[in-house]
């Protein structure tokens, strides 16, 4: 009877992996987006022109290498569920053994 018990764990550490996704996704997008328009926005005078040229060299940046970061962050998502750094995604008991003598 402990297959059926394996499959589900399995397949709810196959789901929650799923759900970690977008919420990768998002931090990493989120992340660029405010390191370029910061940085682009950093020479402007005033608070507006600032705005408006880091919300463009950010569209801009995303339009150049938006395909290279999905990419990574696919394969960043795709370790981290690997290795059971994510919630959720570690295999029971690992990394839990103790040492006692």
């Amino acid at each position: 009877m402990a297959f059926p018990q394996f499959t589900s764990a399995f397949f709810v550490r196959i789901l929650v992996s799923f759900l970690w996704f977008p919420v990768i996704v998002l931090a990493v997008n989120m992340f660029l987006g405010v390191l370029v328009g910061g940085f682009a926005g950093a020479d402007k005078q005033g608070f507006n022109a600032g705005y408006y040229a880091g919300a463009e060299a950010s569209i801009n940046f995303f339009v150049e290498y938006g395909r290279l970061v999905y990419l990574l962050e696919i394969i960043a998502w795709f370790l981290l569920c690997l290795f059971g750094v994510l919630p959720g995604t570690k295999l029971k008991g690992q990394g839990t053994e103790t040492c006692s003598s």
